[in-house]
């Protein structure tokens, strides 16, 4: 609704007009249409699953097992509440609070998959941290800063709660309180059985492995290592990241220019993902001419769509950047005109990009262009040439082992 009343609404007026109208039209519509029809629809799903657990209830342990994660996304869990209140009221213990608590498990489980996966420190970091919090039993971390967002990894937390729920059904798991539905929960499933806390926690470890070994066998798409968010210039990677083989054993890397221009060091770049060496090791070059070709014999990996940075990676393993300008992502791509695709196979010497250097510069943007080793942490150092003005091909810099 907001997306169609921008879209008629003048530039000038947006800022009053847009939410004001929004909330006119959205607020009754729900109170009068969706907030009830989200009732209707969750106790239509509240006395499903107490027929379901009457009648099949292993099947109900699969379907709630692997629907847990998506009815959370929707709010519609809150429906079940009154049955997992009911039931432990009446006998004593619940069937669905174990499921919720797989579902967790599965969501961390998928996050450490992406973290396996991930050649992206910083997706790695994220990954292992909310993976942990889910754990614990707060998935929204884990379950919209990572899975959802790489998609994939959502789809195998729920195949992992949904088998996990299969074994939870098979061996009538419960729980004797409502707790929290992460680890420092367990004390719940503790009951006259302690095999039913045995079950309990076999069954989120198969939540978790499964949901981590299927993200990790489907892989994902992920963006290329790239600056900070205030710098607004994450490259965008258009293939699939698995470009660089798990074999590669890593050796010494010469660098040669990409471009012209006048040799700088990265401690000038007015950026400080650059400067400060956030982003990785290098020197950046002031450039003469508006090309850039390869430094190396390799791979392209990313070319982000506004055409100011490419990503590559050596057949030797050393991963790189060039990022042409400074905050030139601003442009959307205008005066980029790239070469080369992410997948293309290139040697040094060879187009990557052809840019219009002038009316970058005339439009205020900074040229000076970061040629960086984004995979540092494998290297021990980085040696300069000691070329303060250097020609495309010529040795610009050496990345030590």
């Amino acid at each position: 609704m907001e997306r169609a009343i921008e879209r008629i609404t003048h530039s000038s007026l947006k800022l009053i007009v847009v939410p004001t109208v929004t909330l006119l039209i959205m607020v009754p519509l729900t109170l009068i249409a969706i907030g009830p029809l989200g009732g209707i629809i969750g106790n239509g799903l509240s006395g499903g699953i107490s027929w379901l657990f009457d009648n099949a209830s292993i099947l109900a342990s699969i379907l709630i097992g692997g629907t847990m994660s998506v009815l959370i996304i929707t709010g519609i869990h809150y429906a079940l509440l009154p049955l997992v209140v009911g039931s432990i009221a009446t006998l004593g213990y619940d069937f669905i609070i174990p499921l919720m608590f797989a579902a967790n498990m599965a969501q961390g489980g998928a996050a450490f998959g992406v973290g396996f996966k991930s050649k992206n420190t910083d997706t790695k970091s994220l990954s292992y941290s909310t993976g942990l919090t889910a754990l614990m039993g707060i998935t929204e971390p884990a379950m919209y800063g990572i899975n959802m967002k790489f998609k994939k990894p959502f789809i195998a937390a729920l195949i992992g709660g949904a088998v996990a729920g299969a074994f939870l059904g098979a061996f009538s798991v419960k729980a004797y309180f409502i707790s929290t539905v992460g680890l420092p929960g367990a004390a719940s499933y503790v009951g006259p059985d302690i095999s039913n806390l045995l079950y309990a926690l076999i069954a989120a470890l198969i939540a978790f492995v499964v949901a981590s070994v299927i993200t990790y066998i489907l892989g994902f798409q992920e963006d290329a290592p790239a600056p900070s968010a205030t710098s607004a210039t994450t490259p965008v990677v258009t293939e699939d990241t698995n470009v660089i083989a798990e074999d590669i054993k890593l050796q010494d890397e010469q660098i040669f220019s990409p471009m012209n221009g006048e040799v700088k060091p990265l401690s000038v770049v007015p950026d400080p993902a650059f400067a400060e060496e956030m982003m990785g090791k290098g020197f950046a070059i002031q450039p003469s001419e508006g090309r850039a070709v390869s430094p190396v014999n390799g791979t392209v990996f990313s070319v982000s769509k506004s055409g100011h940075a490419i990503g590559l990676v050596s057949d030797h393993g050393a991963e790189m950047l060039i990022h042409i300008g400074i905050d030139t992502v601003k442009l959307k791509g205008q005066f980029f005109s790239p070469k080369v695709q992410a997948g293309a196979k290139v040697s040094v010497g060879d187009l990557l990009m052809e840019f219009d250097r002038e009316e970058i510069e005339k439009a205020g943007y900074s040229m000076i262009t970061p040629v960086i080793i984004t995979n540092m942490h494998q290297y021990t150092d980085v040696e300069s040439a000691g070329r303060t003005h250097i020609l495309e091909k010529e040795l610009m810099y050496t990345v030590k082992v």
